[in-house]
């Protein structure tokens, strides 16, 4: 395997030039990793704890293609992971001397060519964290900035190609620069986000071009009002890795897979929502696609492969871009699709692809998966006739129309040498694993979102899922165990109110295909609680195939759940 060799394959060789014009000198991938390599575990080993998975982690590793970033979404070959060495600096926030803070104009481009960088950081982990290879605070008044080098060639296709720049995730405002130029912006923490760069390349036909990004990012963490988890900067502690009760270190900056795709100019499809229905034994799916012009309507192609990739199902129709339902329906010889629980996490393969007519060549086509079960409340039916003999006689979590009782860890994902980012693939399983082998069946995913990947394992090796929204600070807190505060709430300013929706937006839709989620917990013991009742009916809307409730009461009488934290001291037990 060589990082080198896949980038080469896709975008050509990684490029470090003096400046934007000038030639491109370009380093061995394997020297450029083993020349970085000492400086960057010198300060891995200050960590205050090492992980095994940290301690066994090459940085080449981070650049990898064996797991993809977006598993409900993949073009085979047509992408390539831009995590490794980028060069990094940390300089004054632009906006602080006009206080203008969250609604602030974007910072001027960096200089090209600029050689004021204060050296090299790890790609995707956040610069606090010891796997970062750096280990710095950053701070409010303090913004960050990164750059590397690719040299992308010109497109090849019939129709061309669109270039598309993704971002698992980077807290918290993150501005995007190529070439110079201001690509585009995102406020938010923790739901993914893509650019087409496409107009902001430097393609010389016939041959390949260096191309500069430049990613400049300021985050305010508990000094903002913005959702920030526990991540809490201790001001009067000179440790960097200072947790305090049940607050954790900050993390500042890109923490998740940085990638770039290709995708065909004409048509391509952006994103999929998929709806199993166990009464009728279908797939509803809902394909929204991104046409090149006015006028064209996509035909789209379902297929449904079993664990031995034979077809299974299929269902095409026409559809508009904004997507419109499909029904897959399984072959009579299939027989009954299988479904997904914990105990038989059954996951069907899915190719879908868009066409211009029935008859037409695939324009393009992705690879997704799906699992065939259902959530909700109720009492299952050899239960239901005994019923009216119960003292108690109120529903119950249903999957799949049986009652399944849930017992769950409480899993807040920091890693004590990758903070928020966990050092590999095999340290997300082996907690999930863990939490199985000690008879768990659920992971309440406490005031963080995890990357994507880490859902995948969740549907393939069957564990539920309650996905919080991670909290926002800046309010009057009202919450109390007994409940004093009930049918309380803080406000919150318009722009604020509108970030934190559309932020919640962003992880519900990113994630909703996921079977292991079962619920969405938008609030938790109050922490930055506002506008419930819209917030909730809006869930509904949303994603009315899962559950939600405010976690810790203050829940208005909403939601699926009661759900009461009483913490009881040594005197009560």
């Amino acid at each position: 395997w060589s990082y080198g060799g896949v980038v080469d394959s896709l975008l050509g060789p990684l490029a470090a030039p003096r400046s934007r014009s000038a030639k491109v000198e370009v380093e061995d991938d394997a020297a450029l990793f083993a020349r970085l390599f000492d400086g960057w575990n010198a300060t891995r080993a200050q960590a205050p704890m090492l992980t095994e998975w940290g301690e066994s982690l090459r940085p080449e590793d981070v650049a990898s293609t064996k797991h993809h970033p977006r598993p409900q979404l993949q073009r085979p070959g047509k992408w390539v992971n831009l995590n490794g060495f980028w060069d990094y600096r940390i300089e004054d926030y632009f906006a602080s001397a006009s206080g203008n803070n969250n609604n602030a104009a974007a910072p001027a481009p960096p200089t090209a060519g600029d050689s004021g960088y204060e050296g090299k950081i790890l790609v995707p982990f956040a610069i606090e964290s010891a796997l970062s290879g750096v280990g710095k605070a950053v701070g409010v008044d303090k913004q960050l900035v990164y750059r590397r080098f690719v040299d992308i060639p010109a497109s090849e296709g019939k129709e061309g190609e669109r270039y598309l720049l993704h971002f698992g995730a980077v807290d918290w405002k993150t501005w995007v620069y190529v070439n110079g130029r201001l690509a585009g912006s995102h406020e938010g923490g923790y739901d993914a986000f893509d650019l087409d760069i496409t107009d902001h390349l430097r393609l010389r036909p016939g041959g390949s071009s260096p191309q500069e990004l430049c990613v400049v990012v300021w985050d305010p963490t508990e000094d903002g009002q913005q959702p920030h988890g526990k991540q809490w900067q201790d001001k009067a502690s000179d440790r960097l890795i200072a947790p305090a009760g049940m607050w954790y270190t900050s993390v500042t900056g890109i923490w998740q897979t940085v990638w770039l795709e290709t995708v065909p100019a004409s048509v391509h499809i952006e994103a999929l929502e998929l709806r199993p229905d166990l009464a009728s034994e279908t797939l509803v799916a809902n394909v929204r696609t991104r046409v090149s012009r006015a006028g064209v309507a996509p035909f789209v192609r379902l297929t449904a492969l079993d664990e031995d990739g034979a077809v299974v199902g299929s269902g095409s129709g026409w559809s508009s871009p904004e997507g419109d339902a499909i029904v897959l329906r399984f072959a009579e010889a299939h027989g009954a699709p299988k479904r997904w629980s914990p105990d038989s996490p059954f996951l069907y393969d899915l190719k879908v692809s868009v066409h211009l007519s029935g008859t037409g060549e695939a324009i393009d086509e992705v690879e997704s998966y799906f699992a065939m079960r259902e959530v909700g409340l109720g009492r299952s039916a050899p239960k239901a006739a005994a019923m009216a003999e119960e003292a108690e006689v109120g529903p119950r979590f249903l999957l799949n129309g049986e009652e399944v009782f849930q017992y769950g860890v409480l899993d807040q994902g920091w890693w004590p040498d990758g903070l928020y980012t966990p050092p590999s693939e095999e340290a997300l399983a082996s907690d999930i694993l863990k939490a199985k082998d000690f008879g768990f069946n659920l992971i309440r995913k406490h005031a963080k979102v995890e990357p994507d990947r880490f859902y995948h394992l969740c549907d393939k090796l069957g564990m539920l899922v309650w996905q919080d929204m991670p909290s926002a600070s800046g309010m009057k807190y009202m919450w109390s165990p007994d409940g004093a505060h009930d049918y309380m709430e803080g406000e919150k300013a318009p722009p604020l109110a509108s970030s934190f929706v559309r932020e919640l937006q962003g992880v519900v839709r990113g994630l909703r295909n996921h079977p292991s989620i079962v619920a969405w917990i938008p609030f938790n013991e109050g922490w930055g609680q506002f506008d419930s009742a819209a917030i909730f009916e809006w869930l509904a809307r949303a994603d009315p195939d899962r559950m939600h409730w405010v976690s810790g009461g203050n829940d208005f009488g909403l939601g699926h759940a009661l759900d009461r934290h009483v913490y009881p001291g040594p005197a009560s037990v």
